[in-house]
Formats: structure tokens, sequence, C-alpha cells
């Protein structure tokens, strides 16, 4: 079954990445292997290492980069939520009101 983890990949993912990689294999946890080559391929988009070639230094730095972005995005989705919330709440207000004035 094809995962999208591809030699490149392979070579520049951490030694932890790559036995737990190898265990979801063994075990037939594709979803957990899938979930886990997908965030290994964004890592990877914010590191300054060499294509093909693991540096912890640079992994570390793409991680927290990762983990900030993550953050950013989950923020903005909250604010989202949190808006769409309130203008609902403020339509309902308004209909209520608009409904008692009609009364």
């Amino acid at each position: 079954m094809e995962y999208g983890c591809d030699d490149a990949l392979w070579a520049s993912i951490p030694p932890g990445a790559v036995r737990d990689l190898s265990r979801y294999a063994r075990d037939g946890q594709d979803e957990m292997m899938r979930q886990r080559i997908v965030t290994m391929r964004e890592v990877m988009e914010f590191s300054d290492a060499a294509p093909g070639a693991f540096d912890r230094s640079s992994w570390d730095r793409a991680v927290q980069s990762w983990e900030a972005e993550e953050a950013r995005k989950e923020a903005e989705e909250k604010a989202v939520l949190k808006a769409a919330k309130g203008a609902a709440a403020k339509a309902m207000r308004e209909a209520k009101a608009a409904a008692e004035a009609a009364s």
C-alpha cells in the first residue's frame, strides 16, 4: 500500500519516526502511518536541511516552526468560530426583538 513516504522523506526524518513508521507498517496501523507521514511532510516544509539528509538541529527548528504554525491555524479557526457564534447570537437577538416589536 502506498503511504507517500519516498526515499528522500525516509532519509530526512529522525530515527524515532523511522522506527514508528516501521512499527505501524508491521502492525497494520495504516491510518497512524498515513497521519505520521503527513505530519513529517509538513514539518519538512519548514526544514532548511539538505533533502534526503537528517540533521537534528534543522529538524528541531522545523518542528518548532511547524508547531507555531499549527497553533496559529488553531487560533485562527477558533476566532472564526467565535465570530460565527457571535453573529448567530446577534441575529437571534435581533429576530427576537423584531418579533416583540411586531406584537
